[in-house]
């Protein structure tokens, strides 16, 4: 690694709060270094700062099922397609929780199962061009007795409509393949799972 590469620095020259909510927006003057050396101008980014969350792919490793969610989600409400998006449960961390209970608590108020183990996968962002927000994602050992995988989840106060099934690996390959799963974390966990179907043995 070159001495320039060694350099990376950025500086926070101001920070506005143009937001708080849910979620808050921040907008920031910034500047950081270049790779061919010294700094780059002052500019200005808006961020949107929601927090960090979990998502879990929970799998049976023996039926190679899996346990997939489907609900309305408010930013694809302009999707040609539709707002019901189908995806794994997942939700923020509260403030000093570990990743691993946050995992354990979305999976069972979104799907009503409890988990046999739980395994890390990968941390990454989601767009980071504009949100921090950074997503822990994991894979929970579950056996999938397909007559209790059933109903309608999710809590009431949060307005959490889930509706919870059940479908093989390959299947769900499928549905990433037609377009029928569109969601990123959903899409990066059952490609793991694809990759690793014996992770849990």
């Amino acid at each position: 690694m070159s001495d320039i590469e060694n350099k990376k620095e950025f500086k926070i020259i101001k920070k506005e709060n143009l937001y708080k909510g849910f979620f808050s927006m921040n907008k920031y003057s910034i500047c950081h270094s270049k790779f061919g050396g010294g700094m780059t101008r002052v500019f200005e980014r808006e961020l949107l700062e929601r927090g960090h969350a979990v998502a879990v792919v929970p799998y049976d490793p023996i039926k190679k099922k899996l346990v997939l969610i489907e609900q309305f989600r408010p930013g694809a409400m302009f999707d040609r397609e539709s707002p019901w998006l189908i995806e794994v449960p997942a939700g923020i961390i509260d403030k000093n929780e570990a990743p691993e209970v946050t995992v354990e608590r979305e999976l069972q108020e979104e799907t009503g199962l409890s988990c046999k183990e739980v395994k890390f996968i990968s941390k990454f962002f989601i767009s980071p061009g504009g949100c921090t927000e950074t997503i822990s994602l994991y894979t929970c050992n579950l056996d999938i007795e397909e007559e209790k995988v059933r109903g309608i989840h999710g809590l009431d106060v949060e307005n959490e409509d889930i509706r919870v099934t059940i479908k093989s690996l390959e299947e769900a390959l499928q549905m990433i393949e037609d377009g029928e799963i569109c969601n990123a974390m959903t899409i990066v966990g059952i490609q793991y799972i694809a990759l690793h179907p014996n992770i849990f043995q």
